[in-house]
């Protein structure tokens, strides 16, 4: 049997922990230094082979190759809606775009960063079964937590992507912010 793979993709002062006011974040519960760390463990513990893609690897050409090369990508990152378009900063100012996206995509794609909820829309109508993002601009603390609690209750073994996804957004009354795409029934 092959073995599942997984990449968790972030730029290089969330990889290194330097996350913190001068990027604009919060650092509560860890934010997005302890994240990178809670996600790789809980997919290696999972049976997938997971690695963390970092500047300058995790350049925009690297993004999309992993999104066509893995059964899980995990992104994590800044976001933002300029032009009208939500689209994930890479590194040395390039951005992706849900235009980038390809064929190939992962069985499941989780966009922990602002806006990314049409990057998934996208992810899910090029081929990934599943996708879950975010509608807003939420704080570190919230991708934290919501990416940690849905993983953990994914790999419990019993819940499908829809029924983890419904009792996070429950959990932090998120209703309308967070989203999950695709087929509900999923397992990871």
């Amino acid at each position: 049997m092959a073995s599942k793979t997984a990449d968790v993709i972030c730029p290089p002062w969330v990889a290194s922990g330097s996350v913190g006011a001068a990027h604009g974040h919060d650092t509560c519960h860890g934010g997005m230094g302890n994240e990178v760390a809670a996600v790789k463990a809980q997919l290696d513990t999972q049976g997938y082979a997971a690695t963390v893609n970092s500047c300058p690897v995790a350049s925009k050409g690297a993004v999309v190759s992993s999104l066509q090369s893995h059964d899980l990508v995990h992104i994590i990152g800044h976001g933002d809606h300029a032009g009208g378009e939500a689209r994930l900063e890479c590194c040395d100012d390039e951005f992706l775009t849900k235009e980038d996206l390809l064929s190939g995509t992962p069985k499941f794609v989780y966009g922990n960063f602002c806006f990314s909820s049409e990057i998934c829309e996208e992810a899910v109508g090029k081929g990934a079964r599943a996708s879950a993002g975010w509608k807003v601009a939420p704080s570190d603390t919230d991708c934290y937590l919501f990416a940690n609690e849905f993983y953990a209750l994914c790999f419990l073994g019993t819940y499908t992507v829809g029924e983890a996804n419904d009792t996070v957004v429950q959990h932090h009354a998120h209703d309308n912010e967070f989203v999950l795409l695709g087929d509900t029934t999923l397992l990871l």
